[in-house]
């Protein structure tokens, strides 16, 4: 099974998702689950990775991951809020490594394809 973003892309998609993931899993099928992004944010990844390597100033790596967490916080606590805090725990540790990706690109102004293909 395969969900692209705006099968994903808030809540309630997520909450189908998981539904029939959930009726695949109790008709006794064995299942592979592959899912995109979250709607927009690859597009998001994209945009900020070619303004922090090409911005003289500070780019904005702070607010943008701020809003990465809390589109998937917020989306976390709706769907699975029993599990909400443990994973966002991975989410920030995942976050840490993309703001540290993104400042070295700002720093080096230099967007590889390697480094790109890490972000995305």
């Amino acid at each position: 099974m395969k969900f692209g973003g705006t099968s994903v892309g808030d809540d309630e998609c997520i909450a189908r998702v998981v539904s029939i993931i959930q009726q695949y899993r109790n008709e006794g099928n064995e299942i592979a689950v592959v899912v995109s992004a979250m709607s927009g944010v690859t597009d998001q990844l994209h945009a900020i990775a070619a303004e922090v390597e090409s911005s003289k100033d500070t780019p904005p790596i702070e607010a943008f991951i701020s809003s990465i967490r809390a589109k998937h916080e917020s989306v976390l606590k709706a769907v699975a809020p029993d599990e909400a805090e443990s994973v966002m725990v991975e989410i920030d540790k995942r976050l840490s490594n993309l703001r540290n990706i993104l400042t070295a690109i700002h720093n080096l102004r230099e967007l590889t394809p390697r480094s790109k293909d890490y972000i995305i």
